[in-house]
């Protein structure tokens, strides 16, 4: 069984820690999508 996803970058954007440092993170549109089995 094969695992992973299709997806377009959408952009960029940042997240902040708790002590207040800047991640920089990339935003990744992957859908549709469908669930074909939950464990």
């Amino acid at each position: 069984m094969a695992i992973g996803l299709v997806g377009r970058k959408s952009g960029m954007t940042r997240i902040f820690t708790e002590d207040g440092a800047s991640i920089p993170v990339t935003v990744v549109e992957v859908s549709p999508n469908r669930v074909t089995q939950i464990k």
